[in-house]
Protein backbone atom coordinates (compact mmCIF):
# COMPACT_ATOMS: atom_id res chain seq x y z
CA UNK A 1 0.00 0.00 0.00
CA UNK A 2 2.45 2.05 0.79
CA UNK A 3 4.48 1.84 -2.37
CA UNK A 4 1.13 2.34 -4.22
CA UNK A 5 0.79 5.65 -2.57
CA UNK A 6 4.56 6.34 -2.97
CA UNK A 7 4.11 5.86 -6.52
CA UNK A 8 1.30 7.93 -7.20
CA UNK A 9 3.31 10.79 -5.51
CA UNK A 10 6.18 10.76 -7.86
CA UNK A 11 3.78 10.16 -10.85
CA UNK A 12 2.30 13.73 -9.51
CA UNK A 13 5.43 15.14 -9.06
CA UNK A 14 6.96 14.28 -12.30
CA UNK A 15 3.60 15.25 -14.50
CA UNK A 16 3.94 18.65 -12.46
CA UNK A 17 7.64 18.93 -12.90
CA UNK A 18 6.83 18.59 -16.86
CA UNK A 19 4.37 21.24 -17.06
CA UNK A 20 6.10 23.65 -15.44
CA UNK A 21 8.51 23.94 -18.51
CA UNK A 22 4.99 25.45 -19.87
CA UNK A 23 4.78 28.44 -17.09
CA UNK A 24 5.02 31.22 -19.73
CA UNK A 25 2.87 29.58 -21.95
CA UNK A 26 0.27 31.17 -21.56
CA UNK A 27 -0.18 35.18 -19.97
CA UNK A 28 -2.85 37.53 -19.28
CA UNK A 29 -2.91 41.17 -18.01
CA UNK A 30 -4.97 39.97 -15.18
CA UNK A 31 -2.59 36.73 -13.23
CA UNK A 32 0.18 37.00 -15.56
CA UNK A 33 1.49 33.25 -15.08
CA UNK A 34 -1.80 32.16 -12.98
CA UNK A 35 -2.86 30.08 -16.11
CA UNK A 36 0.49 28.70 -16.32
CA UNK A 37 0.60 28.11 -12.94
CA UNK A 38 -2.89 26.51 -12.87
CA UNK A 39 -1.78 23.74 -15.27
CA UNK A 40 1.21 22.75 -13.76
CA UNK A 41 -1.18 22.03 -10.45
CA UNK A 42 -3.94 20.55 -12.04
CA UNK A 43 -2.45 17.14 -11.92
CA UNK A 44 -2.43 17.13 -7.84
CA UNK A 45 -5.16 19.68 -7.52
CA UNK A 46 -7.40 16.23 -9.40
CA UNK A 47 -5.57 13.93 -7.05
CA UNK A 48 -6.74 15.98 -4.06
CA UNK A 49 -10.13 17.39 -4.62
CA UNK A 50 -13.48 16.74 -6.49
CA UNK A 51 -16.30 18.34 -7.60
CA UNK A 52 -16.81 22.01 -6.22
CA UNK A 53 -14.20 21.60 -4.06
CA UNK A 54 -11.95 21.44 -6.98
CA UNK A 55 -14.05 24.26 -9.01
CA UNK A 56 -12.48 26.94 -5.76
CA UNK A 57 -8.90 25.26 -6.05
CA UNK A 58 -8.66 26.06 -9.26
CA UNK A 59 -9.60 29.42 -8.60
CA UNK A 60 -7.18 30.00 -5.75
CA UNK A 61 -4.89 29.53 -8.13
CA UNK A 62 -6.16 32.13 -10.71
CA UNK A 63 -5.06 35.21 -8.92
CA UNK A 64 -2.29 37.39 -9.96
CA UNK A 65 1.03 35.17 -10.04
CA UNK A 66 4.40 36.49 -11.77
CA UNK A 67 8.04 35.49 -10.81
CA UNK A 68 11.21 33.87 -12.05
CA UNK A 69 10.36 30.81 -14.09
CA UNK A 70 12.76 28.38 -12.92
CA UNK A 71 12.19 29.09 -8.93
CA UNK A 72 8.79 29.16 -9.46
CA UNK A 73 8.95 25.35 -8.86
CA UNK A 74 10.04 26.03 -5.25
CA UNK A 75 6.25 27.93 -5.16
CA UNK A 76 4.79 24.80 -6.84
CA UNK A 77 5.78 22.43 -4.38
CA UNK A 78 5.24 23.64 -1.48
CA UNK A 79 2.02 24.67 -2.60
CA UNK A 80 1.39 21.07 -3.69
CA UNK A 81 2.24 19.98 -0.18
CA UNK A 82 -0.07 22.66 1.57
CA UNK A 83 -2.78 21.80 -1.05
CA UNK A 84 -2.65 18.19 0.25
CA UNK A 85 -3.02 19.19 3.75
CA UNK A 86 -5.93 21.09 3.35
CA UNK A 87 -7.54 18.33 1.43
CA UNK A 88 -7.41 16.17 4.50
CA UNK A 89 -8.48 18.66 7.01
CA UNK A 90 -5.72 20.31 8.30
CA UNK A 91 -5.49 24.29 7.31
CA UNK A 92 -1.81 24.78 8.87
CA UNK A 93 -0.30 27.66 9.58
CA UNK A 94 -0.21 30.07 6.54
CA UNK A 95 -2.88 29.82 3.79
CA UNK A 96 -1.45 28.57 0.44
CA UNK A 97 -2.37 31.98 -1.62
CA UNK A 98 -1.25 33.97 0.91
CA UNK A 99 2.13 31.60 0.76
CA UNK A 100 2.30 32.35 -2.88
CA UNK A 101 2.39 36.08 -2.51
CA UNK A 102 4.86 36.46 0.06
CA UNK A 103 7.39 34.35 -2.13
CA UNK A 104 6.84 35.90 -5.55
CA UNK A 105 8.80 38.72 -5.09
CA UNK A 106 11.59 37.12 -3.56
CA UNK A 107 12.44 34.54 -6.02
CA UNK A 108 12.01 36.35 -8.97
CA UNK A 109 14.69 38.92 -7.16
CA UNK A 110 16.76 36.28 -6.55
CA UNK A 111 15.97 34.01 -9.90
CA UNK A 112 16.56 37.50 -12.42
CA UNK A 113 20.07 38.45 -10.53
CA UNK A 114 21.31 34.28 -10.65
CA UNK A 115 19.95 33.40 -13.75
CA UNK A 116 19.72 36.70 -16.03
CA UNK A 117 22.76 38.62 -14.26
CA UNK A 118 24.80 35.68 -13.73
CA UNK A 119 24.55 31.95 -15.25
CA UNK A 120 23.50 33.30 -18.92
CA UNK A 121 25.97 35.99 -19.43
CA UNK A 122 28.68 33.50 -18.55
CA UNK A 123 27.50 30.83 -20.70
CA UNK A 124 27.24 33.47 -23.55
CA UNK A 125 30.90 34.64 -22.88
CA UNK A 126 31.96 31.00 -22.84
CA UNK A 127 29.82 30.34 -26.30
CA UNK A 128 31.38 33.47 -27.50
CA UNK A 129 34.79 32.77 -27.19
CA UNK A 130 34.70 28.82 -28.66
CA UNK A 131 33.05 30.49 -31.46
CA UNK A 132 35.44 33.47 -32.21
CA UNK A 133 38.29 30.58 -32.81
CA UNK A 134 36.24 28.45 -34.96
CA UNK A 135 35.32 25.57 -32.53
CA UNK A 136 31.97 23.71 -33.41
CA UNK A 137 31.78 23.45 -29.38
CA UNK A 138 30.54 27.12 -29.12
CA UNK A 139 26.76 26.25 -29.13
CA UNK A 140 26.71 22.83 -27.13
CA UNK A 141 28.92 24.01 -24.03
CA UNK A 142 26.41 27.10 -24.21
CA UNK A 143 23.36 25.31 -23.79
CA UNK A 144 24.99 23.09 -21.48
CA UNK A 145 26.35 25.54 -19.52
CA UNK A 146 22.92 27.38 -18.56
CA UNK A 147 20.62 24.32 -18.80
CA UNK A 148 22.02 21.82 -16.46
CA UNK A 149 22.12 24.01 -13.55
CA UNK A 150 18.87 25.53 -14.71
CA UNK A 151 17.18 21.92 -14.73
CA UNK A 152 18.75 21.16 -11.71
CA UNK A 153 17.16 24.06 -9.78
CA UNK A 154 13.86 22.95 -11.23
CA UNK A 155 14.05 19.67 -10.08
CA UNK A 156 15.24 20.39 -6.52
CA UNK A 157 13.04 23.43 -6.29
CA UNK A 158 10.20 20.68 -6.40
CA UNK A 159 11.43 18.26 -4.12
CA UNK A 160 12.37 20.59 -1.49
CA UNK A 161 9.36 22.37 -1.70
CA UNK A 162 7.03 19.62 -1.41
CA UNK A 163 8.96 18.20 1.42
CA UNK A 164 9.08 21.09 2.96
CA UNK A 165 5.90 23.21 2.90
CA UNK A 166 6.02 26.54 3.63
CA UNK A 167 9.69 25.83 5.61
CA UNK A 168 11.18 26.41 2.02
CA UNK A 169 11.79 29.89 2.69
CA UNK A 170 14.93 28.56 4.86
CA UNK A 171 16.46 26.01 2.11
CA UNK A 172 15.78 29.34 0.09
CA UNK A 173 18.07 31.17 2.62
CA UNK A 174 20.76 28.57 2.35
CA UNK A 175 21.12 28.55 -1.41
CA UNK A 176 22.62 32.05 -1.44
CA UNK A 177 21.88 32.68 -4.75
CA UNK A 178 22.82 36.27 -4.38
CA UNK A 179 26.38 34.99 -2.89
CA UNK A 180 26.63 32.74 -6.58
CA UNK A 181 25.23 35.71 -8.55
CA UNK A 182 28.65 38.11 -7.28
CA UNK A 183 30.46 34.87 -8.31
CA UNK A 184 29.57 33.95 -11.41
CA UNK A 185 29.59 38.25 -12.80
CA UNK A 186 33.27 38.23 -11.58
CA UNK A 187 33.74 35.14 -13.42
CA UNK A 188 32.24 36.68 -16.44
CA UNK A 189 34.31 40.13 -16.27
CA UNK A 190 37.29 37.87 -16.31
CA UNK A 191 36.42 35.91 -19.54
CA UNK A 192 35.12 38.98 -21.49
CA UNK A 193 38.74 40.64 -20.67
CA UNK A 194 40.23 37.03 -21.84
CA UNK A 195 38.50 37.18 -24.51
CA UNK A 196 39.29 41.36 -25.61
CA UNK A 197 43.21 40.70 -24.84
CA UNK A 198 42.53 37.53 -27.44
CA UNK A 199 40.72 39.52 -30.17
CA UNK A 200 42.95 42.79 -29.95
CA UNK A 201 45.98 40.55 -30.13
CA UNK A 202 44.33 38.30 -33.29
CA UNK A 203 43.56 41.83 -35.26
CA UNK A 204 46.90 43.99 -34.59
CA UNK A 205 49.37 44.72 -37.35
CA UNK A 206 51.69 41.74 -37.56
CA UNK A 207 54.96 43.16 -36.06
CA UNK A 208 53.99 45.78 -34.01
CA UNK A 209 53.32 44.97 -30.16
CA UNK A 210 50.27 44.58 -28.60
CA UNK A 211 50.76 45.11 -25.39
CA UNK A 212 49.91 48.34 -23.03
CA UNK A 213 49.40 50.13 -25.84
CA UNK A 214 46.36 47.73 -26.86
CA UNK A 215 45.73 47.96 -23.30
CA UNK A 216 45.71 51.29 -22.94
CA UNK A 217 43.48 51.83 -26.38
CA UNK A 218 40.58 49.47 -24.41
CA UNK A 219 40.54 51.71 -20.93
CA UNK A 220 37.81 54.73 -22.52
CA UNK A 221 35.91 51.35 -23.52
CA UNK A 222 36.33 49.86 -20.00
CA UNK A 223 34.94 53.48 -18.58
CA UNK A 224 31.94 53.23 -21.08
CA UNK A 225 31.09 50.22 -20.71
CA UNK A 226 31.05 51.12 -16.24
CA UNK A 227 28.56 53.70 -16.85
CA UNK A 228 26.04 52.51 -19.51
CA UNK A 229 25.94 50.17 -16.26
CA UNK A 230 25.25 52.61 -13.98
CA UNK A 231 22.83 54.07 -16.15
CA UNK A 232 20.54 50.98 -16.00
CA UNK A 233 21.41 49.35 -19.29
CA UNK A 234 21.69 45.40 -19.21
CA UNK A 235 24.83 43.99 -19.06
CA UNK A 236 23.69 40.99 -21.35
CA UNK A 237 22.42 43.71 -23.99
CA UNK A 238 26.26 45.56 -23.49
CA UNK A 239 27.78 41.95 -23.73
CA UNK A 240 25.75 41.05 -27.44
CA UNK A 241 26.86 44.49 -28.60
CA UNK A 242 30.07 43.95 -27.88
CA UNK A 243 30.51 40.75 -29.46
CA UNK A 244 28.40 42.32 -32.59
CA UNK A 245 31.34 44.86 -32.84
CA UNK A 246 33.96 43.04 -31.93
CA UNK A 247 32.78 40.42 -35.00
CA UNK A 248 32.14 43.58 -37.45
CA UNK A 249 35.84 45.22 -36.48
CA UNK A 250 37.25 41.84 -37.42
CA UNK A 251 35.32 41.19 -40.52
CA UNK A 252 36.18 44.64 -41.49
CA UNK A 253 40.21 44.32 -40.53
CA UNK A 254 39.99 41.21 -42.81
CA UNK A 255 37.97 42.46 -46.19
CA UNK A 256 40.58 45.76 -45.80
CA UNK A 257 43.46 42.93 -45.66
CA UNK A 258 45.02 45.08 -42.29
Amino acid sequence: MMSRVRYNRLRVLGATLWRSLTLQGSWSFDGMQSLGFLFAMLPALRRYYQGPELAAACRRHLRHFNTHPVLATLILGASLRLEEHRSQGDEGLIDVVKFKEALVGPCAAMGDGFFWGGLRPLAAALGAGLGLTGSLWAIPVFLLVYNLPHLWLRVLGLLQGYRRGYRIVESLQHWHLPDWTQRLKRLTVVLLAVLCAWVSAAVAPAGRPTGAIWGLLGLPLVFLLVWLVRRGISPLLIGLAGCLLILSGVQICLMQGW
